[in-house]
């Protein structure tokens, strides 16, 4: 028996194709749903029940991670996993030196994600001119060659937009529509919640993605896109920076999967795919990285320290072997994210490190050395 349409959207919001493809329902059937409901705030699309449903819960949590992770530690994560998706990796410590200014001997992407940072913390207007001003921050120094800006804002040409595995799977819109689609966005930006009855931290996940979907330059899109929706919540007093640079570093795959449902959606743009994804894996990096420093803290007492590097295999393992046993390969997929694959040995002796420091147990399993979480932390709660 085929399962009700709106059941289904409510329950699960598939994608287009698995709407068709999974649970076979027809044109007319999607269209009938689409009719139903009113996708229309302020010139976007998106569901806002569906949204509503998944509130309460991250800002349940967003409300515990302010509180634990102060502002200048959540910037230094956000830069650091900000630069990692570009293929740029640095320590916490360094970057912390150049925000300090007591660092010379700078990486150039690091050193300009600090000053971008900086800069979107003054309070200046979300405009073409403040744009390109921090455009050219983070460009600073960087040799675009044939990315190199040709307009006075935007790009003059076409751009094509790589998924994951640098596979192209679309376009930026035509040259010539981005300053009417950055005119909407700046309204957009500019329009208080009392009028369109959306969430700061909603709009700043939605002027995330539209960025992206504009795409006004040929390089830097996701980097600017990353600043520009914590540009929006700096500007309404919210001190806090949401951990959207980590998110993609740890589930790049995912991330790129809701910008494409997105983008495929029956009605184009249907933000609530990306909205859902966004709301659902911050909720859950901020709970794996809350329980990560809560025990740290219990490690602490016992005169355990965990190096930056071993605190990041902690959250990395929390995120993707909860409740799972791993061997060393598993674990060294992990680290490609951080660039810091390792050999078998290497990999072992990290492993066997966190088992000394009561992060993990270990046992021999047909002639395999599997890992899993120690059971204080796989049954800790947030409190």
């Amino acid at each position: 028996m085929q399962k009700d349409i709106f059941q289904v959207m409510k329950e699960e919001y598939p994608s287009y194709d698995k709407l068709v493809y999974k649970y076979n329902f027809s044109e007319e059937d999607i269209k009938k749903y689409y009719e139903s409901i009113n996708l229309e705030i302020k010139h976007y699309k998106l569901n806002l029940e569906i949204i509503k449903q998944e509130l309460n819960s991250f800002n349940y949590v967003l409300d515990m991670y302010n509180v634990k992770y102060e502002d200048v530690s959540s910037i230094i994560s956000e830069i650091q996993g900000s630069a990692a998706i570009e293929g740029v990796h640095s320590s916490k410590k360094a970057i912390e030196k150049i925000i300090n200014k007591k660092e010379d001997n700078k990486v150039q992407e690091i050193f300009n994600l600090v000053q971008a940072y900086k800069y979107i913390k003054l309070g200046k207007e979300i405009n073409n001119k403040n744009i390109k001003e921090l455009y050219d921050i983070l460009m600073t120094d960087i040799d675009l060659k044939e990315n190199a800006l040709d307009g006075k804002y935007y790009r003059k040409e076409a751009v094509e937009i790589s998924s994951s595995n640098q596979r192209v799977v679309a376009k930026g819109i035509d040259a010539k529509d981005i300053q009417k689609e950055m005119d909407i966005l700046f309204s957009f930006v500019q329009s208080g919640k009392e009028n369109d009855g959306l969430y700061e931290y909603i709009k700043a996940f939605i002027i995330h993605y539209m960025f992206v979907y504009i795409h006004p330059y040929y390089d830097g899109n996701g980097r600017m896109a990353r600043l520009i929706s914590q540009w929006s919540l700096f500007n309404e007093n919210i001190e806090y920076t949401l951990p959207i640079s980590e998110i993609i570093k740890y589930d790049k795959v995912n991330y790129y999967n809701a910008i494409q449902n997105t983008r495929e959606s029956y009605v184009k743009n249907d933000l609530t795919y990306f909205l859902k994804y966004m709301l659902i894996a911050s909720k859950k990096l901020m709970e794996v990285k809350l329980i990560a420093i809560n025990y740290c803290y219990e490690l602490m007492n016992k005169e355990i320290i965990l190096s930056d590097s071993e605190v990041e295999y902690l959250i990395m393992i929390l995120l993707n072997y909860k409740e799972d046993k791993f061997d060393h390969k598993k674990f060294n997929s992990l680290l490609k994210v951080t660039d810091s694959e390792k050999s078998k040995e290497g990999a072992l002796k990290i492993l066997n490190k966190l088992v000394d420091q009561k992060v993990l147990k270990a046992k021999i399993v047909k002639n395999t050395k599997l890992y899993e979480l120690c059971d204080e932390i796989k049954n800790k709660e947030l409190d």
